[in-house]
């Protein structure tokens, strides 16, 4: 069953990450979560522990592909977080000047623009 997340994304999170309170909400429509270990340092310098951490299926636009997200509460900042990991992984280019993302698919490019209230 696919559901949409309001997501932020920041090229400088070396992680993704989705909101506890938020994972809490959806949790009956998504895979479990497994053990995790880490520690994210928040941009304050405090340490947070993980609550765990999801793997599945992302859809971003046109783009579909495997995702592993740490969860942990963002204190009502954001439900999801896209770091530098998936950025990478989807190849995805940022233009500043325009303030949008373009990711490569076989037909060439999907452009996401930054929009205030637009899901992925």
């Amino acid at each position: 069953m696919a559901f949409q997340f309001l997501a932020m994304v920041d090229n400088g999170a070396m992680i993704n990450a989705i909101d506890t309170a938020m994972y809490h909400r959806v949790q009956e429509r998504m895979n479990s979560l497994r053990p995790s270990r880490r520690m994210l340092r928040m941009a304050d310098g405090s340490l947070v522990p993980s609550s765990g951490a999801w793997s599945g299926m992302l859809q971003w636009g046109a783009s579909n592909t495997q995702a592993t997200f740490e969860v942990f509460p963002s204190q009502g900042s954001w439900k999801m977080l896209i770091g530098k990991l998936l950025l990478d992984q989807l190849r995805a280019i940022h233009y500043y000047v325009k303030d949008s993302i373009q990711i490569p698919n076989k037909y060439g490019y999907v452009k996401i623009e930054n929009c205030a209230g637009r899901s992925i």
